[in-house]
């Protein structure tokens, strides 16, 4: 391997296929808790303690076999730009790495037989692996993107994340220069969280690069992955024993919005697949409490104005998950910009949406149920006025179009009135019901709402 990274440019078939990364991965797989849990529960610590002390020892000079790990890393990282068929290896290297580290840390039984100052060499050679290998992932992505496979960029990012974060825990590791660099000018989180927060920092950084990329399957691994990482952490926050504060969750959010993925994201330019794969993010802006009506209005702005309707139609699915989050405020904002859509726009998604919008607003809504704001019924009578006139030269498909447009407002309309009611006077939405459906253009409402 190093003759071949020495010779500069060489031939792809001349690079010799390795044994360790297949190896690397098997070992992996075999240390990694959540492995052995699955595999045999009577397997614990003390048997992954074991299996790492008998790989440390097979070599005897100082660092063990992490330290010829770290030489190998750093030699095939060198041959990337050269052969495509590296990163995958690259990724199963590095999941070895961050296994190791993690029986390091503090409290691990493997830790624990070799000492302090020995487990704190281990994490100074994973520090200097993420070093080089997150510069060489930033490489990569910058000029060699094609090298890199959907699991392979899996690989590489989940260890690196890992193995960043047990070095910022691991007191001494990592500069305190470069943590106080990194919170000059960004929200500062409390020192337990600044390891996370860092390493989440970086990882997120790679997914905006990916997400925006010209790799479609890097792009959607990306925001599915970030909106996995983003649920993890809201569900952390509101578990009673979660450790994540609301100023993490800001920390979290700020990044968002100044790395311009949310802009992105609201778009135009973000491809369907995309934006349907990433309304999580979006939904994370609104439990941090940091969703706006700007981000409203640029959502709609793309959705009104773009000359792809697949890129409308994604926003606009993509925005039914988060308006079952958003305040009453931001759902009454909403009505009033579908109420500026014409009764053509209101295809099936769009209808759907506006069903979800109004049952959550009535849910929400924090007045005395015989107050309503008037926004919903003037959205639900400007659409069954419009989708009632059925006057003049239509073909079937518009006649059709019609009739679910006004099945749906009407049933909305029937929501709205059935909320509103009293218990003592439910007998009303009875005779309300006869009326709604005694018209043969009424009749099937109920297979459009539920």
């Amino acid at each position: 391997m190093k003759r071949s990274r020495n010779q500069g440019a060489v031939d792809q078939a001349r690079i010799p296929d390795l044994a360790s990364p297949a190896y690397a991965h098997a070992l992996h797989s075999t240390i990694h808790a959540t492995t052995l849990r699955t595999l045999d529960p009577c397997w614990g610590h003390d048997e992954i303690a074991e299996i790492v002390m008998d790989f440390q020892s097979f070599h005897s000079n100082a660092g063990g076999s992490l330290g010829y790990l770290k030489t190998l890393i750093e030699t095939v990282s060198g041959l990337v730009p050269i052969s495509n068929k590296l990163t995958d290896n690259l990724g199963y290297l590095c999941l070895l790495v961050s296994t190791i580290l993690q029986q390091c840390s503090p409290g691990a039984r493997y830790a624990h037989h070799i000492g302090q100052g020995q487990a704190k060499c281990h994490i100074a050679r994973g520090y200097a692996v993420y070093k080089t290998m997150s510069a060489a992932l930033s490489n990569i992505v910058d000029r060699h993107l094609t090298h890199l496979s959907y699991d392979g960029t899996l690989h590489l990012l989940l260890s690196l994340t890992e193995i960043y974060r047990i070095s910022l825990s691991a007191e001494g590791i990592v500069p305190p220069s470069i943590i106080t660099e990194h919170f000059q000018e960004r929200l500062r989180v409390s020192p337990p969280h600044v390891p996370e927060a860092m390493a989440y920092h970086w990882k997120f950084t790679v997914f905006t690069k990916l997400i925006m990329s010209s790799q479609m399957q890097l792009r959607v691994m990306s925001a599915t992955q970030m909106c996995n990482d983003l649920v993890m952490f809201w569900k952390k926050s509101t578990e009673h024993s979660g450790h994540v504060d609301a100023t993490f969750l800001q920390y979290i959010a700020d990044f968002l919005l100044s790395s311009g993925l949310v802009a992105y994201i609201l778009g135009p330019t973000c491809h369907p697949e995309v934006t349907i794969e990433s309304g999580n993010i979006i939904g994370f802006l609104v439990v941090s409490k940091t969703y706006t009506k700007a981000h409203t209005d640029a959502l709609w702005q793309t959705i009104t104005s773009t000359q792809d309707p697949r890129v409308s139609e994604a926003l606009i699915r993509a925005s039914h998950r988060v308006v079952t989050l958003l305040e009453y405020t931001d759902l009454i904002y909403f009505c009033e910009k579908m109420n500026a859509i014409p009764l053509e726009g209101f295809g099936a998604t769009m209808r759907t949406l506006c069903d979800v919008v109004l049952r959550n607003a009535v849910t929400k809504s924090p007045y005395d149920r015989s107050v309503v704001d008037s926004t919903l019924f003037d959205l639900c009578v400007r659409l069954i006025r419009q989708a009632s006139v059925f006057g003049g030269p239509q073909t079937g498909l518009e006649r059709l179009f019609r009739r679910k447009a006004l099945a749906t407002s009407v049933g909305l309309g029937y929501t709205l009135i059935a909320w509103m009611i009293l218990p003592r006077d439910r007998h009303i939405l009875s005779e309300a019901s006869g009326f709604f459906t005694s018209s043969p253009a009424m009749a099937g409402w109920q297979t459009y709402v539920i």
